[in-house]
């Protein structure tokens, strides 16, 4: 069986993490004001750098995600190779090698679970944008995770360029 990414699948992706925020809007209002203001503060009320260090912290988030990727992939004895397009990142695992259901499963889900944990040991003027920011860039993580579910205990799993193929 294979599970294969789309474009339409990116644009239900796009549309789940739209939705997410309209309604949690009020809250992700508060975290970007309060990125701006501690920032602005920080940096002699300069909006210019805080853009900057906004836009620096998403794209760290987005690099260091996929490194945690790429890292649990290698510790499960995979080979990766990174790709980075436009607005998102992915991790390849190239070797074709069969991975186990639950590896593959903790593979997909430690850089929301890493960089959760980290968020909250950080002050909450850039942990709540280095929390709310990875969870949007994780729906396509969980999405595939929960699709999993429907796979037997044992099946392999075989990253591919598209997504990945299932042996049962």
């Amino acid at each position: 069986m294979e599970f294969k990414i789309t474009n339409k699948l990116h644009l239900k992706l796009l549309s789940i993490a739209l939705i997410f925020s309209i309604i949690f809007h009020n809250y992700l209002n508060t975290i970007i004001f309060n990125f701006f203001k501690k920032s602005m503060d920080i940096f002699n009320y300069s909006i210019t750098i805080s853009f900057i260090l906004l836009m620096a912290t998403i794209a760290m988030v987005t690099i260091a995600h996929e490194l945690i990727h790429g890292l649990t992939f290698t510790i499960f004895g995979g080979t990766v190779k990174y790709k980075f397009k436009f607005i998102y990142g992915a991790t390849e695992e190239i070797s074709n090698k069969p991975i186990s259901l639950t590896q593959f499963t903790i593979i997909l889900l430690s850089p929301i679970t890493v960089i959760s944990l980290f968020s909250l040991l950080i002050p909450n003027w850039i942990g709540n944008l280095i929390f709310i920011s990875n969870l949007i860039g994780s729906v396509g993580d969980l999405y595939m995770s929960i699709g999993l579910i429907k796979y037997p205990y044992d099946s392999k799993i075989i990253d591919k360029p598209y997504g990945y193929y299932v042996k049962l």
